[in-house]
Formats: C-alpha cells, sequence, structure tokens
C-alpha cells in the first residue's frame, strides 16, 4: 500500500457474545463499513460504522489505527489493529444503551489486484454500557473483508 491510498471496504460475518449477563443474543450476523487513510507505507488509519441484525441491533462507530506487516513477496498482508468504539445497542430488554468500548484484531489481506482486496479477520471487543447500572460485555467477531482503492 502506498502513502496517500484511501480504501473504502465492507465486512460481514457472525458477532458471538463472551462472557457477559447483558441480555443480548450469543451470537449475531455483523455489517461493517470501514475506510482505511495510508499515511505510510506500513501504518493507517481507519473508521467505521457496524451494524448487528439480532434481536438487539448494535450500531457502533469506530475509530483507530491499522499496522501491516510487509516484505513476503506475496500478494498477503498480514495486519493488526486496535480501535476505539462508541454507540448504542438498541432493544436489549425493551431499553437503548449507549456503548463504550475497545477493540483489537487480527486479519490478512490478498490483493486481487492493486485495486481489489478480500480478506480474513478476528477481532475482539471489550465494551460496557454506560449509565447507573454500567455491564461490561465482550464480542469476539469472524469477518470476510473486501475492499477497494479510491
Amino acid at each position: 500500500m502506498e502513502a496517500g491510498q484511501v480504501w473504502l471496504g465492507a465486512n460481514v460475518g457472525p458477532s458471538f457474545r463472551l462472557g457477559s449477563d447483558l441480555a443480548i443474543p450469543d451470537a449475531m450476523l455483523m455489517f461493517n463499513g470501514t475506510m482505511e487513510y495510508v499515511f505510510a507505507p506500513q501504518w493507517s488509519v481507519i473508521a467505521g460504522v457496524a451494524l448487528g441484525v439480532s434481536g438487539t441491533v448494535p450500531l457502533k462507530g469506530r475509530f483507530g489505527g491499522l499496522y501491516r506487516f510487509s516484505g513476503f513477496e506475496l500478494p498477503v498482508s498480514p495486519y493488526v489493529r486496535a480501535e476505539a468504539s462508541a454507540g448504542r445497542l438498541f432493544d436489549v430488554l425493551g431499553a437503548d444503551l449507549t456503548s463504550v468500548g475497545g477493540r483489537i484484531g487480527a486479519g490478512a489481506d490478498y490483493f486481487l489486484t492493486a485495486k481489489w482486496i478480500i480478506g480474513a479477520m478476528v477481532a475482539y471487543e471489550l465494551a460496557s454500557t454506560t449509565g447507573q447500572r454500567p455491564v461490561w460485555y465482550g464480542t469476539l467477531d469472524v469477518l470476510l473483508t473486501f475492499a477497494h482503492v479510491l
């Protein structure tokens, strides 16, 4: 990847709830829209929006950074990422809750061409609801990724 490039992408896959009494489903389908701005060959700023589909509907915004490992002489680019998140959990036992947290992940992208990527990513998010009685919860996302450079 070259400095100054902007990549737009989409991710889709299951998200699994881990270790919480929060009344959200154990699994849901997640859809993510992402933007990656490459400011150095291995470093990017990332931002995105995530929407879950289940009985409870999470809607979150995310912002963070991504580091790509290079020098493999292959069309595969492994990476790690870290993000902060904030959003809403809609219809948690009839209530809408604000949520804040952090997410770490790792994945690999395969360059189909210089402008198209497909890949896979696994990410763990630790988040908390806000308010009088906050509840901590974790999610594990397993996502297929697609991206195109502008």
